[in-house]
């Protein structure tokens, strides 16, 4: 039985490392064109790069720069200029107000409700983008 990779054949760093980059680029474009279809989210005009930083320092993840490109395998240089955009919009001083004294616990205990609050919408919400694609599918 053969090994699904044969290293004489394929060259992973020609073949597979753009396909994944091709993705990743993908999803968050896709992310992009969702925000911009809620209002209360395209009214902060935060992109999905930017809207991953900010959902991973939430999550306790991160605790600087340095720590989100090596979680989030990140350009230094990229990261310095997304976390300078956010500043820009005034994000960045909103999040550390508003987590003073909130513990990871906690922060855990917010997420698991919001996403059930999350899957509760998009199981009776017959108006979101995904019900509607639902629907044109004939899903």
């Amino acid at each position: 039985m053969g090994d699904i990779h044969e290293p004489r054949s394929s060259d992973l760093n020609n073949n597979l490392a753009p396909l994944l980059s091709q993705v990743r680029m993908a999803i968050l474009s896709g992310m992009d064109q969702e925000f911009l279809l809620h209002e209360d989210v395209a009214s902060l005009e935060v992109t999905a790069a930017q809207f991953v930083i900010i959902a991973n320092v939430l999550k306790g993840h991160a605790n600087s720069a340095c720590e989100l490109c090596k979680y989030m395998d990140y350009d230094r240089g990229a990261m310095s200029r997304m976390i300078d955009r956010l500043e820009t919009k005034g994000l960045t001083k909103v999040v550390n107000r508003l987590l003073k004294g909130v513990t990871k616990a906690q922060v855990r205990e917010v997420e698991k409700t919001l996403k059930r609050m999350l899957a509760n919408s998009c199981e009776s919400d017959d108006r979101s983008p995904m019900a509607e694609k639902r629907a044109l599918a004939g899903g």
